[in-house]
């Protein structure tokens, strides 16, 4: 195939090489970690395919996947097959010296369409069930249905929790504040009653046990609002914020998804072509196009490790804040309550003054062959009246405002 070109001829496709020599010393493997890919016969130059982790190769720092091998210890790699370049660098024993031509691409032009139409697969795949993807004839990805996917979903589970527990307690605080309203009311009546009643203590004191009851709920709703604040915190900030993250990794993930299905694609273009004898004009002229790709794919790799490190680190460490906060603050919610409520009971067991005075009949408390109880007519108008009575439905109106209530 390559007699219809020069034999030094390549088509570089707008990018450019830099010459380079690096020292490798081999593991104890006996290998420096690369995979090589291009060679005779079909392709005129050899070149690295990937790198791979914790090797010499990858530790310098020097070599990059798409870069030209143009010599092992001085001697030229020129019409060598890759098996045989394979196993010049394996003949040697401790080190290996390399001279290569480093390629100089700019990997942004890398994301053409078909790569961002293949993010928005995986993407779309990302989120069906196995059953699904088989009947629809979909391959799904080898990085789908992700731990730290997983790991979000089981957190926003913990964050709708942690909401709800908020709403109920803000509905609760509202009942409290219209009750001070109630405890200030009767206070002022009171007070209105014993400035025209001579014998107007019995008033007076009453009037200070509503002020008393209704300090009481206002220092409970003071005390509750920061409980609930930090409890905010969590599902309204630091869930989010989380969520955000995993966004961002889960996008690294699908482009890095996206390059290897490209490659691959290349390749099956490439065994294609071999085992029916045609020409592929971008091998057979130095492959640069699918070297481009390869590093694009090996960067886009570094950015996706780097990420899933970084999110894991994140997510369990939000989960640890959940696990180590969430049920002091639950705790701190009952434990006011509770307190609340014994201050309420301490002010009733003291209540034992009634000022005003009635000459109430005897049969009032009297519950006799009259009752509601005994008369069927009472009994079905008080089943109709339970019929028709409406408990008013306030969540789905109040979920949109509890958040801007105002306790103040």
């Amino acid at each position: 195939m390559l007699q219809d070109f020069p034999e030094d001829y390549e088509d570089k496709s707008g990018m450019s090489t830099v010459s380079g020599t690096v020292t490798l010393a081999k593991n104890e493997q006996n290998l420096i970690g690369i995979s090589i890919g291009g060679g005779a016969p079909y392709c005129p130059c050899l070149y690295i395919v990937q790198l791979y982790e914790n090797t010499p190769a990858l530790n310098c720092e020097k070599l990059q996947c798409g870069d030209e091998i143009v010599a092992v210890n001085g001697l030229s790699t020129k019409g060598l097959t890759k098996s045989e370049l394979a196993k010049c660098i394996q003949d040697e024993n401790a080190e290996v010296t390399i001279q290569y031509n480093k390629l100089i691409c700019d990997t942004t032009k890398g994301k053409t369409l078909d790569i961002k139409l293949k993010k928005m697969k995986h993407k779309i795949i990302e989120g069906m069930e196995p059953t699904t993807a088989d009947a629809l004839g979909i391959s799904r990805a080898v990085l789908c249905n992700d731990s730290l996917v997983r790991k979000l979903d089981d957190l926003s589970q913990k964050a709708k929790l942690a909401k709800g527990i908020v709403l109920r307690t803000i509905r609760s605080m509202k009942i409290l504040q219209a009750r001070i309203k109630g405890h200030d009311q009767m206070a002022a009546a009171f007070k209105s009653i014993a400035g025209r009643d001579s014998n107007h203590q019995s008033y007076l004191d009453l009037a200070k046990i509503h002020e008393v009851m209704r300090t009481a709920d206002r220092e409970l709703i003071d005390e509750t609002k920061q409980v609930v604040s930090d409890i905010i915190v969590f599902t309204d900030t630091i869930v989010p914020d989380a969520k955000m993250t995993v966004k961002k990794y889960a996008d690294a993930k699908f482009e890095y998804l996206s390059y290897c299905l490209k490659i691959k694609e290349m390749d099956d273009e490439e065994s294609e072509c071999i085992t029916f004898n045609e020409p592929l004009y971008r091998v057979e002229t130095g492959n640069y196009e699918y070297r481009m790709v390869l590093r694009c794919r090996q960067s886009s790799r570094a950015k996706f490790q780097k990420m899933r490190k970084d999110v894991l680190e994140k997510l369990e460490l939000v989960d640890a804040k959940f696990q180590a906060e969430f049920p002091d603050l639950l705790k701190k919610l009952l434990d006011l309550r509770a307190e609340h409520a014994l201050k309420i009971a301490e002010i009733e067991n003291h209540l034992d003054i009634f000022p005003i005075e009635a000459d109430l009949d005897q049969q009032t408390f009297e519950y006799g062959s009259l009752s509601e109880e005994d008369d069927p007519s009472a009994l079905d108008s008080l089943a109709k009246e339970l019929e028709s009575f409406e408990l008013e439905d306030t969540h789905s109106k109040e979920d949109a405002e509890d958040s801007l209530i105002n306790f103040d």
